[in-house]
């Protein structure tokens, strides 16, 4: 059992009490991570661009995103800044951008959410 330490100056200690040869061993721990967390490679795992835009008419040059369109986006030059893009450039006219993607963060999703949603609206 772990037991936290009281502090007075926000530093707590953590000790064992109890037998530390009880229970499962780390080998034991380790083979069943392996074996539970797979799926956490879909959260920070190889960068999959083909799949997330899959749903849109973009164009993919290794990280490189662009889409054109007839019409005027739904976005504005902080939507090409959030954590996960880089260099994003949106054209003033708002029917062109592109940006360069480097991690697929909850923002960058929502940005793809927001994108597919404004597409199907127009078909």
């Amino acid at each position: 059992m772990l037991l936290m330490g009281d502090s007075l100056d926000g530093i707590y200690t953590i000790r064992l009490v109890g037998d530390s040869m009880s229970g499962r061993g780390i080998d034991e721990l380790m083979k069943q991570s392996e074996a539970e967390l797979d799926f956490l490679s879909a959260y920070g795992g190889e960068l999959d661009l083909e799949t997330a835009f899959s749903n849109l008419d973009v164009s993919i040059d290794e990280n490189l995103v662009s889409m054109k369109n007839d019409v005027a986006l739904p976005l504005v030059e902080s939507d090409l800044k959030v954590p996960g893009f880089i260099d994003g450039k949106l054209a003033t006219d708002r029917c062109e951008f592109e940006v360069t993607v480097l991690e697929l963060t909850r923002e960058v999703k929502r940005f793809i959410d927001r994108l597919v949603e404004f597409s199907q609206r127009l078909e």
